[in-house]
């Protein structure tokens, strides 16, 4: 099943760039740089912990950890 979710940040300047650095995002998903938007469609059951980094315009960043589950 086709999966979209959008990861979003306040504060700080724009644009915002977004990567993932630490652990992975489940098969068959991926991160877009320059929206925040993860998409895809999964192709593993699992629970999967991943980093993302926002980053702004001035070098400034943030980092979150995630999870998604897949069942």
């Amino acid at each position: 099943q086709a999966y979209s979710a959008t990861v979003q940040a306040t504060g700080g300047t724009l644009p915002y760039t977004w990567s993932l650095v630490s652990g992975s995002l489940p098969n068959g998903l991926s991160l877009s740089p320059s929206t925040g938007v993860i998409s895809g469609t999964a192709s593993k059951k699992g629970t999967f912990s991943f980093t993302i980094r926002c980053t702004d315009a001035n070098s400034q960043y943030d980092d979150q950890a995630l999870a998604i589950t897949i069942s």
